[in-house]
């Protein structure tokens, strides 16, 4: 054999060996990472839940969801997350010890819409493979919009996702849109409101604004798939009504809900090139975010969970709807008229909504909670409603 040959085969060996060693150190990792969640679900004398949802993301909204759903149940069931972007991570010794569940939760987010071998649908259904005795309960999940998610190419498997849910014990989704859509399925399974799971840290009382004109904003790029398809209106926007709040003298703080926000934010739409910003970064805290965005006077919004975070405390917020799922939320909740869509965005318009409420702060802050608390009773009842079946 030459010698390059046989130095070539050696290296492709060594590599070879490298990834292998590579792959076999990140999966011990991951068993380490899910080992302590393994054994407070296993030494529970409590009911035994697995939770499929969009999680280990490192965004606000959908820790918030977990979290939140986590606390509910909790006086009745232990909870184990199946990560959403690693789902097998922790598998070795999931398979050795983890308890049979009573139950498996697809929780909270956007998560019901693409096919049965991908996404969400397939991790759940891989659970109900391993646990076919499970009672199956769906947990305020948002359902893509067939026609929206159709102009961007997406299909969703409709007759795929009406199995899941007419086998499972328990369905609610986020909102009237999402049901309606149900609905449209012929879904056999009676179909609760639960409202965004979110809505569990809805404040019990308001905490009265100071009126210092102070403003939380929160843009995101999400690419084409909003309505007009065009982020670049967007941007242009984001960036004149910035500019133009700075000058009316606000203070403009900004918030992104995940780490791509603040980038996008301050790299994409060019925030960075205006003085007089400030910026929070400890977006992943629930309790320091509320807080947050408790301290502002109004909010603007694109992410849902921002405008979410708003509403749980109080604050007056306008919501950027890029797509469906943000008038699926408002509109359950009693929030008409407090939306401007990503294709019809007028700067002079925004910066007269923001106006009118400032300039009616206490009233909109009681109605804000009223409706809020009104939503936070109803998503209760339905909690109590799927825990009085086990």
């Amino acid at each position: 054999m030459r010698p390059g040959i046989q130095k070539q085969i050696i290296k492709s060996y060594i590599c070879k060996m490298l990834q292998n060693l590579t792959h076999y150190i990140k999966v011990i990792q991951q068993e380490f990472i899910m080992f302590p969640q393994l054994f407070r679900y296993t030494v529970s004398s409590k009911k035994k839940a697995v939770y499929v949802g969009c999680t280990g993301m490192g965004n606000l909204g959908d820790e918030a969801i977990l979290t939140a759903l986590e606390n509910y149940i909790s006086g009745k069931f232990v909870l184990y997350e199946i990560p959403y972007k690693t789902p097998k991570a922790g598998h070795i010794l999931r398979k050795w010890f983890l308890k049979k569940p009573d139950l498996i939760i697809l929780g909270g987010g956007t998560i019901i819409k693409k096919g049965k071998k991908e996404s969400y649908l397939k991790i759940i259904n891989d659970q109900i493979k391993l646990y076919p005795k499970a009672q199956l309960a769906v947990l305020g999940p948002g359902v893509a919009d067939e026609g929206f998610a159709g102009n961007f190419g997406l299909s969703i498997d409709t007759e795929s996702w009406k199995t899941f849910l007419d086998a499972c014990s328990f369905v609610s989704v986020r909102g009237i849109l999402s049901k309606k859509q149900l609905e449209k399925w012929k879904v056999s399974s009676e179909i609760n409101i639960f409202h965004d799971p979110a809505v569990y840290y809805a404040r019990t009382s308001v905490m009265p604004k100071t009126k210092s004109k102070k403003i939380g904003i929160n843009f995101a790029y999400i690419g084409n798939r909003i309505y007009g398809e065009n982020p670049k209106l967007v941007e242009t926007f984001a960036k004149e009504i910035v500019l133009r709040l700075i000058r009316d003298n606000w203070s403009v703080y900004l918030y992104p809900t995940t780490k791509s926000d603040l980038d996008y934010m301050l790299n994409g739409i060019g925030l960075k090139e205006l003085e007089g910003i400030s910026i929070y970064e400890d977006y992943i805290d629930i309790e320091k975010s509320l807080s947050f965005i408790e301290s502002m006077d109004i909010f603007l919004g694109q992410r849902l969970h921002s405008i979410i975070f708003a509403a749980n405390t109080g604050t007056p917020f306008h919501a950027i709807e890029y797509e469906p799922k943000t008038s699926d939320f408002l509109l359950t909740t009693g929030f008409e008229g407090y939306t401007t869509r990503t294709d019809a965005l007028d700067v002079e318009e925004a910066l007269q909504r923001i106006s009118a409420l400032y300039a009616s702060i206490n009233q909109e802050q009681q109605k804000i909670a009223g409706l809020m608390q009104a939503a936070q009773k109803e998503q209760k009842q339905c909690v109590e409603k799927l825990l009085s079946k086990y």
